[in-house]
């Protein structure tokens, strides 16, 4: 009656006689770290400072000391060595810790109260002798990402709905977004490629994407979208994870928008979760509902397990370890002193080849002068060309110069 072609494994048909290889490495979470296609196959690697465990395919951290959590109960920071169900208090007698972040190669802890209105630093040798590195200007700040490379911190105001950015000190600062936020919460850095992601509760609520400088910003995330809580981002893998708290999912995208997953939709796992971490092959995060941490597999949702419960109003959590923040180029350093920049020097996103290494910027009260690196009054201070490139098509040209 005739004849059928098939092919082996890792193989499928084409024009119904020839066989192709599949390339199973165009699955982004197929391995934890880097996936190797190979004819009629594939394997699995790890990034330097890790190693591939051969039973179960995962990368496991062989340099650094060993990792802990960091998590916020309103009024303490609390710390956790991962495997390890105790506990202790890192940082006492707060009065409404929500956002965390760290600086790991600095040592250093950073957090927000939001009825203080501030933001804090301290040693993570001597975390009872805190720093203020912010206490004006803010109101609700829900979101704290710290630049490791570059000596930044970003955060969000859900109240002044902005973006806003200053030297790990606080004494530079500049509102980066002020324009189309609604609600906006967490917020993570991606320093190496020059690249700033927040969520926002608006209507209707989104995930977007800008460079560190506030160029470029794009949506990568608008539908299917409801209370964004927490946002995290796998440097090593380039994955973005986040959490919804109203439709009770944990999700994860690539940080140029694609290969999107839903890694678990569950109301009774999930029913209000607010921030995560990821490291490892694991995903952490905290919910209010279940006064408790949880962990599963980042890549495939399943293992869920409880890291320790009965917590009262668990909120942020970070994981320390010195490879969740790899090193990398300073530009605003290696050009010249502070890049030439009179106030902020600021990584300009990389999108291209001839995308300019960092840009210049003024607080909100100056704009940039002709030179694109000194401070000038004016009424235009609005229409910062750093913030709003795409209004200014010379500025490109011109920070392309500076930058390179």
């Amino acid at each position: 009656m005739g004849y059928e072609c098939v092919c082996p494994d890792g193989f499928h048909l084409i024009n119904r006689t020839h066989c192709e290889d599949v390339d199973e490495c165009a699955d982004a979470d197929r391995c934890t770290q880097i996936c190797i296609n190979l004819p009629g196959s594939f394997r699995c690697d790890c990034e330097d400072g890790f190693e591939l465990d051969h039973m179960t395919k995962d990368c496991k951290a062989v340099t650094g000391s060993g990792a802990f959590l960091l998590f916020s109960t309103r009024h303490e920071v609390r710390k956790m060595e991962l495997g390890s169900r105790t506990y202790t208090a890192l940082i006492r007698r707060q009065k409404n810790v929500v956002a965390l972040d760290v600086d790991v190669h600095n040592n250093t802890i950073f957090w927000s109260d939001m009825s203080l209105k501030k933001i804090y630093s301290a040693a993570a040798a001597d975390p009872a002798h805190p720093s203020t590195v912010i206490d004006s200007r803010i109101s609700r700040p829900e979101g704290l990402a710290v630049d490791w490379i570059h000596g930044n911190i970003y955060w969000t105001d859900g109240e002044l709905r902005t973006v806003s950015v200053a030297t790990v000190d606080g004494s530079k600062r500049k509102t980066l977004v002020s324009e189309g936020l609604h609600n906006p919460r967490a917020i993570v850095v991606d320093p190496q490629r020059s690249f700033l992601f927040w969520t926002d509760w608006g209507e209707p609520a989104r995930i977007e994407r800008s460079g560190l400088n506030g160029a470029d910003r794009t949506a990568l995330v608008t539908d299917h979208i409801a209370w964004p809580n927490g946002v995290t981002l796998d440097v090593l893998s380039g994955r973005l994870y986040w959490v919804d708290s109203k439709l009770h999912t944990l999700s994860s995208i690539s940080v140029n928008g694609a290969g999107r997953h839903t890694l678990i939709q569950d109301q009774h796992t999930l029913p209000h979760p607010m921030a995560l971490a990821v490291f490892q092959e694991k995903v952490f995060w905290t919910d209010v509902s279940n006064n408790g941490i949880w962990s599963a597999s980042r890549v495939t949702g399943r293992d869920v397990a409880a890291v320790v419960e009965h917590l009262q109003w668990p909120e942020d959590i970070v994981l320390y370890h010195s490879l969740r923040q790899p090193s990398g180029r300073d530009w605003c350093r290696d050009a010249e002193l502070n890049g030439g920049c009179e106030f902020l020097c600021l990584p300009a996103p990389q999108t291209n080849t001839l995308s300019p290494k960092y840009t210049c910027a003024c607080p909100d009260h100056l704009t940039l002068a002709a030179d694109m690196r000194t401070c000038v009054s004016g009424n235009n201070a609005e229409q910062d060309p750093v913030s709003s490139p795409s209004q200014h098509p010379m500025v490109l040209y011109i920070t392309l110069l500076i930058g390179q």
